[in-house]
């Protein structure tokens, strides 16, 4: 049976972190917009952040948000979309699946956490500083520190406010041969320069907009159109308080006609 948890504990952070395989969720405010899922899944590519003490996070979301139990990160790679990093920069909703699929012995296992996502990108506060919380040979072998061969494209930060488990009697099991080498091979060796990878990323796979419109990698906007972190992830709650106002004057005015034609 589900039961949600206020707290990280070791054996969900343990459970997590060994998995080859996460899911990521979000979506767009709009009505019709496009929901998003991604695995992730390349062996050194998650982390969890320490304490806000320890390693301040990077404007606008230090100190984290209200509510917040933990941090989890993980090292966004690359791919031919940019639709979690608009999201989050959007409305900032966002929820990761862990699911025990390879053990034999393990008793089936769903984790997941809700929360508020940040999509980081190189040059932003605390980058390297975050970079150094994940294992240092995913940290070469994706070029995620900052100088002229900086390749990753971005970081996306979990700011957890809810971890529910559940069983996962319905999840097969899946045997793990190993990571796929096509983003070591394609963009990550040292014959490709860092250039024509984000040459490629913004000519090639459009990482600037979402498959809706919005706004994806800031590196690849306009100073005409750009819209910085802390706007774009504020517009999505501004625009939610908007509705709320909207629907409680309403009512205010419907009750009144009401009383005004009963009186």
């Amino acid at each position: 049976m589900g039961k949600a948890y206020a707290i990280l504990t070791d054996y969900h952070r343990d459970f997590i972190l060994r998995q080859p395989v996460i899911f990521v969720a979000t979506a767009p405010l709009a009505a019709d917009g496009r929901i998003n899922l991604s695995p992730k899944g390349l062996s050194g590519t998650t982390a969890f952040l320490p304490p806000p003490d320890v390693l301040p996070l990077p404007a606008p979301l230090h100190p984290p948000p209200f509510g917040t139990i933990a941090t989890f990160a993980y090292m966004d790679v690359g791919g031919s979309g940019v639709e979690t990093p608009a999201h989050t920069r959007e409305n900032g909703r966002i929820t990761v699946l862990a699911a025990e699929l390879s053990s034999p012995d393990a008793a089936p296992k769903l984790v997941r956490l809700y929360g508020r996502g940040h999509a980081m990108e190189p040059g932003d506060e605390s980058w390297d500083a975050v970079v150094r919380c994940f294992d240092p040979k995913a940290v070469g072998r994706y070029s995620a520190a900052s100088g002229p061969s900086q390749k990753l494209r971005g970081i996306v930060l979990v700011h957890v406010t809810c971890i529910r488990d559940s069983c996962g009697y319905g999840v097969p099991r899946v045997k793990v041969v190993g990571d796929r080498e096509i983003f070591v091979d394609k963009y990550y060796n040292d014959g490709v320069p860092a250039s024509a990878v984000w040459e490629r990323r913004e000519k090639s796979y459009g990482n600037g907009r979402s498959l809706d419109g919005l706004p994806g990698l800031r590196r690849f906007e306009s100073s005409r159109d750009k819209v910085g972190p802390s706007e774009g992830e504020g517009r999505g709650f501004a625009t939610e308080v908007g509705r709320l106002l909207l629907a409680a004057a309403f009512g205010g005015v419907l009750a009144v006609a009401v009383m005004m034609m009963w009186s």
